[in-house]
Formats: C-alpha cells, structure tokens, sequence
C-alpha cells in the first residue's frame, strides 16, 4: 500500500518577505519623505500596486534630474509618519490593519485612492473596510469620501447604507454638524427591494433640515437648495398645514401647488409642484406578472422601476395616478405588447401626474398577416403626465380626451402610419400640451393634431424617411426648430415637413429641409384648405429654408422664407417679408403684400 503524500508547504508571501526587508532597511533603493523623516523602501513594489508612483518615476528620468532625487517620492505634506508607514505597510501587504485608530484608517484610506491601482484598490482594500463601518462612524465615512477620487462612489454608498437605516438616531446625533454635501445627498437617498425593513419620513427630514439651518446663518443659500430636495407632495395634508407652512420657507404659490397636488388637481390645473412627487421605496417588478400586480396594488407617488429586459403583455397595462413608471437608463427596458383581434394601448394613463421614463414600447401582431393592425403603444386620456426617454416602436403615442399640460421629451417614433396623434373632444381651452426633443423615423405622418385639440407646443423635432412631418388641423399650435430630411426614394406621394390644413393661427418657426432638392413633390410647407373648404388662416411662419413653399388660405405671414425652386401663392390677403425662391407663381391668389422679397422669376401680385 503506498504511503500517503506529504503534507503541501505554505505559499510563499513575497509581499511579506519584501515587508519584512523594509523593515529591516535591506536591499532598499527609494526614498520617501515625509514630514521630516525619510523612510526606504523598494522601488519596483511601489511601481508594482502604482501607477502615479510609476509615472512620477518615468517624469524624473526624462527630465534628467540628478541621480539621487530620481529615486525619491515625496508623501503630502500634511501626511503624518504614522500614516505614512501604515500606507507603506498596505503597498507590501495589500491588506490594511483595521484594528487601528478608525482616523488613521480613513487617512490610510484617502492615500490609497491617491495612489494605488483600481484593482487592488476597489476588488481588496474598500470592501474590506465597508466591514467596519457603523451607526457610530458612518457619517464620518460619508464626509470623508466626498474627498476621494475612485473610490468615492463605493464608500459614500457604503456609508449611505448604514446611515439610512439608523437615520434617526444620527439625526439627534449629527444632523445638525453635518456637510451640505451629505445632507444632499441624504435628500436624493432611495430605497431599492422589499426585504429593507427601513421608514424615511419627509416630515423628520424636514424638521432636522431646518435645525442644521438655525445652526449657522451661512448656511441660507445652502439650506434654498437643500429645500427643493424634500419631498413636500408624499406628506399629508395635516403635515404641511402643521409644520410645513408655519416655518415660513416655502411661498404661497409652493403651497398652494403642494396643497392642490395632494388633494387632486384635476384635468384643469396647471401647475405641477416643483419637488420630487415619487415614493423613496422603489418597487421592482422582476417580469409581467410581478408588474401587473404591482400596479394592481399601486398606491398615489408609488415608483416601480423595471429591469433590462423583456415584459411581454397581451393586455393594456393601466397606470393609476400619481405613479412613476422607469425602466432602465441605458433604454434596454421593452414592454412588447402582443397585438391580436383585441384593440387597445400597451400602457394606458387615464389619470393625473403620471411619469414614465426610459422605456421601449414594441407592438407585435400575433399573426404577421395583421402587422398592419393599426397598434396605440402609449394613450394618455389625463394631465400634467411626464413622458420621458420613451422610444415607440410600430405603434402610436397617443394624447386622447380632454387632458391638458402634458409633458412629452426625448421621444422616438418608428415604423408605422403615426408617430403621435393628438386628438381631443373638443375643449374650449388650449391644451398647452409640451413636446420637445422628438425623432420621428419611417412613419407616414410624424405628428398629427387634429381639429379638437388646440395649442399644442413642439420644439427640436427631427423627421427622417417621414411622408407628412405635421398635419396641422387645429389652432394655435407653435412648431419651433424643425429638421425635416426627404427620402431620397421619391414616389407619386408629396412629402411635407410642414402641412396646415384648416388650422389657423398656427406659429411655425426655424424649418430646415435637408438635402435640397427640384423634385415637385416635395414641400417645406404647404397650408390650404380642408376638405370640407375651410380656410387655413392667420398661421405665421417664421424662417425656413430648404423646400418648395405652396400658400394657400388666408391671411397667413411669411418671414424669412426660402421656398428654393419655388413658391406658390394662391388665397388671399397674404403677407411675405423677405422671402425668395427662384420661382414664384401667382395662382389667383389677392391681395397679397410683398416686403422685400426676392423672386428671380415671379409672376406679378395685386
């Protein structure tokens, strides 16, 4: 029977063994000073775990500096010998002594981040001192890293942590000592999962914000700022009325938008509250069902926040009021909703003050027979709703009802017959309606409003491989900062960046259509009569540049129009000023004046 094999020799520790020289002063060829002592060390374990002691090294040999300065580092100079040589002892041992003076270790630390790789720094010597953080130094942990570089974020979190679930005890503790920095950020904390068992109230945030102000009145402009952090909607009425209001720090119109947002504001007020209106609990919703369920449940400023990934739906998920729906930032949230015989949105919002951010909206046909199946990705029937960073895949956003002062950014439509359709049941009021930074691609019509909605606002809108940029049939919208780009793929149907047809006091500014072109059936604007003979009118158009102008209606305004190849004008009592085609053709039109207009070949005007 053989015998059994040895027993295995300990790992050989170089970095110990190299320690144990420097300790010794032997084979030692570096000097570091610091206050006034000098202690050695080995040059290649310092360029071993440091890039910045590397290229100190490098910087020193190609200036040409004298042989015994090039082999010496200088610590800074408020770095005690204690430090020094425990930040020494670290570079040898890539391990830090955390039974020392909790101080020396956050100045250990702080030399570390300096100094050190972001491998040994971030993988070894910061999660290994996240174990020593407590409810008695968390907030000395918090205030030190705002001084870090790399590893800042990993222990300011760290610290957060353990500051957030023993909040209220650091408050009578240290509120009142604490940075403009941490308060900040103790103010944007968020609280992820449903296992952590931790309460944030708004309203002890809130009384502690205001003992750290009467602490210093330096601390004013500060506190301002502070101020707009909390969270005024999530308290109840009772709160802002005993506590809020009587401080004095907020303004009647802040009140009064707190108070109404509380209560409900209904489809008709205008004004949304300027602080953050979402819940610090966020709820994850891990797949469909869990999302279903969520929103089931869902109660007024609840924020659920999606994974990167795949919700497949083949009902409309509803939004109740007041709730904050995102998904991930980098845009790889999808909600895919499965399109049969059953019509109907993706995401519906019938209320009031939803967000909904940093999503894709997908509509797929069961059967690929239908995928012509007209599909609504998003309906919004409320008010003051938040659309944000939502991309729209073969289907339509959709600004249904009476709802008013929605708000509509960065928004991306693609593939289908709309990209947005407005449409209302015929309000009296302007819908002030607000939507800025759009792309509209590989649709038939960018955005279409039709005659019941009034006084919609768009901005910064740019129309690729799109038939029809508007079709304007209502009143008193404004378009501003337009990039219209025509296919180069021209069949019989007219492409136009700008269509206003029956609408009157429009107001379209900043049109640029891009390349040029001769073709007669492209358009930079066109503006006639609907259908049933109805007049466009009083719409004005200010700068615009790139395509044929075809003007029609009555008593619409042109500035600073250059209609290319050509221009048409029929209608009547139009006003032009300091417009220019190459051609303009009169067709009946009456009454139109020309103010320093420059047409190379122009019929004539009475």
């Amino acid at each position: 029977m053989s015998s059994p094999p040895p027993p295995k020799k300990g790992r050989f520790d170089l970095g110990k063994k190299l320690f144990e020289q420097y300790e010794a002063g032997q084979n030692v060829d570096t000097t570091v000073i610091v206050a006034d002592q000098k202690l050695f060390v080995h040059k290649n374990v310092l360029i071993g775990v440091s890039n910045e002691f590397r290229d100190q090294f490098r910087e020193k040999q190609s200036s040409n500096a004298k042989n015994d300065d090039i082999t010496v580092i200088e610590f800074p100079k408020e770095t005690s010998v204690e430090v020094a040589k425990a930040f020494i002892k670290v570079i040898y041992m890539q391990e830090m002594d955390l039974d020392a003076d909790f101080n020396q270790i956050l100045d250990v630390l702080t030399l570390c981040d300096r100094y050190l790789v972001d491998e040994l720094l971030l993988v070894d010597l910061v999660p290994s001192f996240r174990d020593k953080i407590n409810a008695d130094n968390c907030v000395q942990v918090c205030e030190a890293s705002f001084n870090l570089g790399i590893s800042q974020d990993m222990l300011l979190q760290a610290g957060l942590i353990c500051l957030t679930i023993n909040l209220a005890t650091i408050f009578d503790r240290s509120g009142a000592t604490m940075s403009d920095k941490l308060w900040d950020r103790i103010l944007q904390i968020e609280i992820a999962g449903q296992d952590v068992n931790v309460t944030i109230s708004e309203s002890k945030l809130f009384e502690n914000l205001l003992k750290w102000r009467q602490v210093d009145e330096s601390r004013e402009e500060h506190f301002q700022k502070l101020l707009s952090l909390v969270r005024f909607p999530l308290m109840t009425l009772e709160t802002i009325a005993r506590i809020v209001a009587p401080s004095g720090v907020l303004c009647d119109t802040d009140l009064t938008d707190i108070y109404t947002y509380i209560v409900g504001g209904g489809i008709n007020w205008k004004r949304i509250p300027r602080f953050v209106t979402r819940s610090r609990r966020i709820q994850l919703a891990k797949n469909s069902a869990e999302l279903k369920e969520i929103l089931k449940r869902a109660k007024p400023n609840a924020y659920i926040q999606l994974n990167p990934d795949e919700y497949v739906i083949e009902e409309r998920l509803c939004i109740p009021g007041k709730v904050t729906l995102t998904g991930a930032t980098n845009g790889t949230t999808t909600i895919k909703r499965i399109v049969s015989n059953k019509s109907g949105p993706a995401i519906c919002i019938q209320s009031n003050d939803v967000h909904i951010s940093n999503l894709r909206i997908l509509s797929e046909a069961r059967n690929p027979a239908k995928e012509a199946v007209k599909a609504w990705g998003l309906t919004l029937l409320g008010s003051r709703n938040v659309i944000q960073n939502v991309t729209l895949e073969k289907c339509t956003l959709y600004l249904a009802g009476r709802g008013r002062y929605n708000t509509i950014s960065q928004v991306t439509c693609e593939k289908g017959e709309i990209g947005i359709l407005i449409s209302g049941e015929g309000q009296a009021e302007l819908s002030e309606n607000c939507l800025s930074d759009l792309k509209l691609k590989s649709v038939n019509v960018g955005i279409f409003i039709n005659e019941n909605v009034n006084g919609t606002r768009m901005k910064n809108i740019h129309c690729t491989n799109v038939s029809t940029g508007f079709n304007l049939r209502s009143n008193h919208n404004i378009v501003s900062n337009l990039i219209y780009e025509f296919s180069e793929v021209c069949d019989d149907t007219d492409q136009i960046a700008v269509n206003i047809c029956r609408g009157s006091s429009n107001m379209v500014s900043n049109v640029v259509c891009e390349p040029t072109t001769n073709s007669e059936k492209t358009f930079a604007i066109k503006i006639n009569k609907s259908d049933d003979s109805r007049d466009a009118k009083k719409n004005t158009i200010n700068g615009c540049v790139g395509g044929a102008v075809d003007l029609g209606g009555e008593f619409n305004t042109l500035n600073n129009v250059d209609a290319g190849h050509r221009m048409t004008i029929r209608g009547e009592g139009h006003k032009l000023e300091n417009c220019k085609a190459e051609r303009c053709i009169n067709n009946n039109s009456s009454g139109v004046v020309l103010i320093g207009c420059n047409f190379v070949n122009g019929d004539e005007f009475t």
